[in-house]
């Protein structure tokens, strides 16, 4: 489970590009859902992250996920990598979860709002 971290980027990602190009064909409550329902994965994502780091003995929750090398000057380098432990799979499921409660509390909320796919 922890090499699909990238899933964590990639739901609210997919969300975001739906709404961009198709949310002038869809009505306010697709728009609204298609949203949530993206936020909603990254958080399945974080708690399936969680239970599999809580799973690892004490000494291997640290994990760095490297996709790849994003720049090299000489000996040094600045790898695209994520590091999941603890501490980043709590914060993983607070800002997802707190993210989707917003997420579908402004469903209703910005109901009567002008331009409504810009909020999402």
């Amino acid at each position: 489970m922890l090499d699909s971290v990238w899933l964590l980027f990639a739901f609210p990602a997919l969300g975001a590009l739906i709404i961009l190009f198709a949310g002038r064909w869809m009505s306010q409550k697709v728009v609204g859902w298609v949203a949530s329902a993206a936020v909603l994965g990254a958080f399945l994502v974080a708690a399936g992250l969680y239970l599999s780091l809580v799973g690892l003995p004490a000494e291997e929750r640290s994990v760095t996920v490297t996709w790849w090398d994003w720049m090299t000057i000489g000996s040094f380098h600045v790898p695209a990598a994520v590091l999941i432990d603890p501490l980043s799979a709590v914060m993983a499921l607070v800002v997802t979860g707190v993210g989707f409660l917003i997420h579908v509390y402004s469903i209703g909320y910005m109901d009567h709002e002008k331009r409504y796919q810009r909020y999402f």
